[in-house]
C-alpha cells in the first residue's frame, strides 16, 4: 500500500505501468498519444547501428521519412497476476528434482493458458528465489521505427569515463515510434513532457524496465562473486575485447562493425 501523501493512488501507477516500455531487454517511454517513445541513445543504439546511422545521426522531418528497425521488439506490461499458489501446489511432496521439473511444466500450463485467452505475450517471473511467482501480460510491438539519434560524438561524449566520474554533458537521448498494422500506436498512458523540469524539493519517481538487485545477497554470494564469478568474467571480457581490437584494425569497415 502506497501512502496517499505520495499520490500514487491506482490511476496513476496504472498510468505508469502503461506509459513505461521495455525496450528490447532495457527502458522506453511513451511521450505522445501517437506511439512516440523516448530513450537513450545506447540503448536504441542496435537499431541505429544497423540502420548504419551511427556516425551522421538522423531526423526523420515526416512520419514517412522514419526507418523501421530491423530487431526491436517492445513490451508493455499491461496487468500483473500473482500465482503462487498455483506454483507451488504443483510441487506439494515432490522430491527437489521431480519438484523442479513439475514447477516448469505448471509455469508452461500458466503462461500458455494466459496467452491463448489473452492474445496477450505472458511471462511468469520468479520472486524472491522461488518465495513468489508473479505472471507479467505484455503488449508487443515489433514495428519500431527511428526517429531521432543525435551522431555518436553527440550522443557518446566524454565516453565511460566521463559517465562514471563527472555529470554528463552528452545527448545520450533517441526518439522512436511503435507502429502496429502500418499506423502508428494509439497512447493514452504516456508521459508529457516537461519544458521547465523539476523544482527543488520536488518528490521524483523513476519507472521502467529492472533487470536485478543484490541488495540483499548473502555473504557466501559475495565471496562466491569476489573468488569465482568476477575473475572469470575479467578473462572472459578481456579476450573479448582484444579480439575485438583485432578485428576492428582491419580496416574501417570492421571498426564499425564492433564498435559497439
Amino acid at each position: 500500500m502506497v501512502p496517499p501523501s505520495y499520490g500514487l493512488d491506482a490511476a496513476w501507477l496504472d498510468k505508469a505501468m502503461a506509459a513505461s516500455v521495455r525496450f528490447n531487454t532495457a527502458s522506453a517511454s511513451f511521450v505522445s498519444s501517437s506511439g512516440l517513445l523516448l530513450t537513450n541513445h545506447h540503448v536504441g543504439s542496435d537499431c541505429i547501428q544497423q540502420l548504419a546511422l551511427m556516425d551522421e545521426g538522423f531526423v526523420a522531418k515526416t512520419q514517412e521519412e522514419e526507418k523501421r528497425c530491423p530487431s526491436v521488439e517492445l513490451a508493455v506490461l499491461r496487468a500483473i497476476e500473482d500465482v503462487t499458489q498455483q506454483v507451488m501446489t504443483s510441487t506439494r511432496g515432490a522430491g527437489s528434482e521431480q519438484a523442479q521439473q513439475l514447477r516448469n511444466a505448471e509455469i508452461a500450463r500458466i503462461e500458455k493458458k494466459c496467452t491463448r485467452s489473452s492474445g496477450l505475450y505472458c511471462s511468469v517471473v520468479v520472486l524472491w528465489s522461488g518465495g513468489a511467482y508473479h505472471l507479467y501480460k505484455y503488449k508487443r510491438y515489433t514495428d519500431v521505427r527511428l526517429v531521432f539519434a543525435p551522431e555518436l560524438s553527440v550522443a557518446y561524449f566524454g565516453g565511460d569515463r566521463d559517465n562514471f566520474t563527472y555529470p554528463r554533458f552528452c545527448l545520450d537521448v533517441a526518439l522512436f515510434r511503435a507502429y502496429e498494422n502500418e499506423a502508428p500506436v494509439k497512447t493514452d498512458a504516456h508521459f508529457r513532457l516537461s519544458k521547465a523540469g523539476p523544482s527543488e524539493g520536488d518528490t521524483l519517481y523513476s519507472s521502467g524496465h529492472p533487470k536485478m538487485t543484490d541488495r540483499f545477497a548473502r555473504r557466501s554470494k559475495l565471496e562466491m562473486l569476489h573468488s569465482i564469478a568476477y575473475p572469470f568474467l575479467l578473462e572472459r571480457y578481456a579476450l573479448e575485447r582484444d579480439s575485438l581490437r583485432a578485428f576492428s584494425a582491419k580496416g574501417p569497415r570492421e571498426e564499425k562493425a564492433a564498435r559497439d
